[in-house]
């Protein structure tokens, strides 16, 4: 089993109810493509190192999961790209 993790950085403004929905949407897909949560980390709202939207912090999520094969990974990273928050 590989073990992989997965940083991203939800976007301030939102509510503290709609920053969780957001990593939550994210666990899910990860458990409906077969891998197991190890960890979830809400690591809080951090300085960017450059401005990202016109934004200079970001509230860091790191997702640890163990997964048979890493063929989903396309779709996390593309599902990733396409969301706004």
């Amino acid at each position: 089993m590989r073990h992989l993790e997965v940083t991203f950085i939800v976007d301030p403004v939102l509510s503290g109810d709609e920053v969780k929905s957001t990593a939550q949407t994210y666990v899910e897909m990860l458990q409906n493509e077969g891998a197991a949560i190890v960890h979830v980390n809400e690591i809080g709202l951090r300085p960017l190192a450059y401005p990202i939207n016109k934004r200079s912090t970001g509230v860091y999520y790191c997702i640890e999961f163990a997964a048979e094969t890493g063929t989903f990974i396309g779709k996390l990273e593309l599902a990733l790209k396409r969301d706004e928050r």
